[in-house]
């Protein structure tokens, strides 16, 4: 997990000394969430940075969620479907995520499957990036948190993408294939 905590010294190293309000994360098992948190927890004790940004966990079947809401903590099994976003899928989650969710201030935001290759196309076509179905997730639960107002509109979020399209580019041709038939 440490090695993710350079995903953080990156974040602030390309925002300019501008502070991060929140950071969107692709997640499962939690591995990357931790990592991350842990980067900017040696920022901040570093005083590089004034406060550790919200973490959100994005996901798909909420267990992150669940998990947190249970006294004690259950990681599962939470019920589970086919998903395009398979690499965060699974019905357990684990310690890790749900305590840094926890001890950071964070969310977790579940995002419907009928809405992640939508956001994988759409993000291809409006900005040129093919990303890996989780990755969409990502910008799926971004949207929600801005329309949930989890976040406010003038913060800034920055959203991970963990992942290229082409991992799973069958899943990509499968909804495009059930666009172009008007599904």
């Amino acid at each position: 997990m440490d090695a993710y905590k350079t995903i953080a010294y990156e974040l602030w190293a390309q925002t300019d000394d501008k502070q991060i309000d929140a950071v969107v994360i692709p997640t499962g098992y939690g591995d990357c969430l931790r990592g991350i948190a842990r980067g900017f927890d040696d920022l901040y004790r570093a005083g590089a940075i004034e406060r550790i940004p919200r973490l959100i966990a994005a996901e798909i079947f909420g267990k992150v969620g669940r998990s947190i809401n249970t006294d004690p903590i259950h990681l599962g099994p939470w019920p589970t479907a086919e998903s395009a976003a398979f690499s965060i899928g699974g019905g357990f989650t684990t310690y890790q995520a749900v305590d840094t969710i926890k001890s950071h201030g964070g969310d977790a935001v579940v995002v419907p499957e009928s809405s992640i290759l939508a956001t994988q196309l759409e993000l291809a076509r409006s900005e040129g990036i093919y990303a890996e179905a989780s990755s969409a997730v990502a910008v799926a639960a971004a949207a929600a948190a801005y329309r949930d107002s989890i976040v406010e509109k003038d913060d800034l979020v920055v959203i991970i993408s963990t992942s290229s399209g082409l991992k799973d580019p069958a899943a990509t041709a499968a909804a495009i294939a059930a666009m172009k038939r008007g599904n």
